[in-house]
């Protein structure tokens, strides 16, 4: 009777575990099992889960991958103007290197990706290398440890048992993140002016102490993009047949202007970067500092957010093959670069928000 009593439980508690797992397996609203059966046309708003289930079930062999600097690139035109590769936008807004490595490395290993066009960015924070929401065991061989750590969350759980929170954003693989149509984004374009119109006052604040000075340890700095390079962007480039285009993005002449006297440091990462790809011949790197835009402010949101036309602009000099910086061309655009931000006027700035 007492042996009945436990074997009837533990069946009874096995069914229920059994069960419990097979609705998650089901329902799936993440897509990291198999492609939606109840979400159809939909995905998850967060691209450091969702990329995994795009990599093993879209249909893509070119990925477009960077934080918000590449958000706004349209992986449809993309598509257009590179023959025989279709595209996908996964980039991962505020995305570290360490989490585009992990993307990066399996989409390399699990699919034919012909074309990478990845950005180099500055991380302002380098506070850490993941954020909370990432899990990086998904990106690996036993991604089933990362399903379950990802399933294992509350907001998953309410997702799938009471279908709340589920954070869902129409099925997009041309550019899911795009900001720039944000009218809380869109309305700071076309001005200066626009700028601090439509910026809370703690921007203001925090624009104005950035532009009038800032104090950094380049030794450590220099020492994290090394690291970087070496290892979240070198082993990408083992894949011979996938080529790379590394896209530096151009940040502002504000952004620049104000770090005049640590020009020689602020290049160190570019060089370091151009010296390790030089002997890859699967990789380019593009350069749009010589683009007048750069010192149009109209073109900028904020220090470093462009137009979305940039982004753009982008995709052609790579179609074209232009733009490109290299071991042979880099200390003559430092050169010219230097020039321009030396004559740029950032004081008249400054004093605009001084008076606001």
């Amino acid at each position: 009777m007492y042996k009945s009593a436990i074997k009837t439980y533990l069946i009874t508690l096995l069914v229920l575990i059994a069960g419990f797992y097979a609705i998650i397996f089901v329902s799936d609203p993440y897509m990291l099992f198999h492609k939606h059966w109840f979400h159809q046309n939909k995905m998850y708003n967060n691209m450091r889960i969702q990329n995994y289930g795009l990599i093993k079930f879209g249909k893509f062999d070119g990925i477009i991958i960077g934080t918000s600097m590449l958000e706004n690139t349209s992986a449809d035109e993309a598509t257009k103007k590179f023959n025989n590769v279709r595209f996908a936008n996964l980039s991962v807004s505020g995305g570290s290197y360490y989490e585009r490595f992990k993307i990066l490395n399996m989409a390399l290993k699990t699919k034919k990706i012909k074309h990478v066009i990845m950005s180099f960015d500055y991380n302002f924070s380098r506070s850490g290398k993941i954020n909370t929401t990432f899990e990086p065991s998904l990106y690996s061989w036993n991604s089933i440890i990362g399903k379950a750590k990802i399933y294992s969350t509350n907001k998953a759980l309410r997702c799938i048992f009471l279908n709340k929170q589920c954070d869902f954003i129409k099925f997009d693989i041309n550019h899911p993140k795009a900001w720039y149509a944000k009218k809380i984004h869109n309305r700071r374009f076309g001005g200066f002016d626009n700028w601090i119109k439509f910026c809370k006052d703690d921007q203001i604040k925090d624009a104005f102490e950035q532009l009038k000075s800032e104090n950094n340890d380049y030794s450590v700095m220099m020492a994290y993009y090394k690291e970087v390079i070496n290892k979240e962007i070198i082993p990408l480039l083992q894949h011979e047949k996938t080529t790379f285009s590394i896209i530096i993005p151009p940040y502002s002449m504000l952004w620049w202007g104000k770090r005049k006297a640590s020009l020689s440091e602020l290049f160190e990462p570019y060089v370091y970067l151009i010296q390790k790809t030089a002997a890859y011949k699967n990789v380019k790197i593009y350069w749009f500092y010589d683009e007048n835009y750069v010192s149009d402010i109209t073109k900028y949101k904020d220090l470093t957010h462009y137009h979305h036309s940039i982004n753009s602009l982008q995709l052609d000099a790579i179609k074209n093959g232009t733009n490109i910086i290299n071991s042979n061309n880099y200390q003559e655009k430092f050169t010219s670069f230097r020039d321009k931000i030396n004559n740029f006027d950032i004081q008249s700035y400054i004093d605009k928000i001084t008076n606001f």
